[in-house]
């Protein structure tokens, strides 16, 4: 049975098709992949599946000219939809080994995934569950996360490939908000890329933000407040930096979502400069994400398979 129009948002592991082909159960699982984040809800990823490898492509066409110029979101994102696949692999039992960056001559041909074997017939329900339900936060924080041990874990988990999660105290995020709150409002060029990916609830479209602006709420935290962020820096600043940081901040996300704690992310390029002074390690800052307890975001779209896959490669 065919899944090209699924939504991926209803993917479940009784769909998973043990007895087709091994390409069937590879596009199966892209719909775990296409779950990841990304600025706007882009989803700027396409996918190939050609005999028991699978090919992840940087879509740059969904690039974003003004808020992402040097397409670092857009890697990132990318990095995180491939955590996310390599997640589902191991879920179901796979084998694998990837290649990044494969084809020197192609620079949007991310990763390259080859396809082992399936070693065991367990499925690890956690962790797709978690993809599942991970979410981003836009509405604000009940709480934010104060418990050392979850703070250490999350840290530990990003400390891979010369990514870095540092937690920032109260004295640098105030910092941070002064810097942010004397920045001049957003450009009539960035207000009109925003609303150009926010579509109207009547909208067919299964991508960008809902229609309905969602109330505001102080990334950094109101006066009072206790907030907990963390910084995700890399020691490069190349491609090869910014999928290994969208890897490694999927995979915080996730074990943050297992263990009910909620995420939002915040661009810096603005405040760059200032992120720099507060590093305690050498390597370059990439992303701001605060860290809480919330009510259940509401799911943004995801766009079906038949959308995210390069033919030859996608066949019911």
């Amino acid at each position: 049975m065919s899944n090209q129009g699924h939504n991926p948002r209803d993917v479940s592991p009784t769909g998973f098709p043990d007895g087709l082909s091994l390409q069937a159960q590879l596009r199966f699982l892209i719909q775990y992949a296409v779950l990841a984040p990304s600025t706007h809800n882009t989803q700027p990823w396409l996918f190939q599946v050609s005999g028991s490898s699978v090919f992840l492509y940087a879509d740059r066409s969904r690039a974003l000219a003004v808020v992402d110029p040097q397409v670092r979101s857009l890697v990132m994102s990318c990095g995180a939809a491939q955590c996310n696949y390599e997640m589902a692999l191991s879920a179901y039992g796979f084998d694998f080994r990837t290649s990044v960056f494969p084809e020197i001559a192609d620079a949007d041909l991310l990763v390259r995934t080859d396809v082992l074997n399936r070693n065991h017939m367990d499925v690890d329900m956690d962790i797709l569950n978690a993809m599942r339900e991970r979410r981003t936060v836009r509405t604000g924080f009940r709480a934010p996360l104060s418990d050392g041990k979850i703070r250490d874990a999350l840290s530990g988990i990003a400390d891979d490939g010369g990514v870095v999660l540092q937690w920032l105290d109260q004295n640098q995020i105030r910092t941070l908000a002064d810097v942010s709150g004397r920045l001049p409002r957003l450009s009539e060029n960035r207000l009109r890329e925003l609303e150009a990916w926010r579509h109207p609830n009547r909208s067919r479209s299964r991508d960008g933000l809902p229609g309905e602006r969602p109330p505001s709420f102080a990334f950094f935290g109101d006066a009072d407040e206790d907030v907990s962020m963390a910084l995700l820096s890399t020691r490069g600043d190349r491609m090869a930096s910014w999928l290994r940081a969208g890897l490694s901040l999927e995979a915080v996300l996730l074990s943050a979502t297992r263990r009910g704690v909620r995420a939002s992310m915040y661009a810096i390029d603005a405040i760059r400069d200032e992120l720099t002074g507060m590093m305690t390690e050498s390597g370059t800052p990439q992303l701001l994400v605060r860290f809480g307890y919330s009510d259940p975001p509401r799911a943004t779209n995801r766009r079906s398979l038949v959308d995210v896959m390069l033919h030859p490669g996608y066949a019911p």
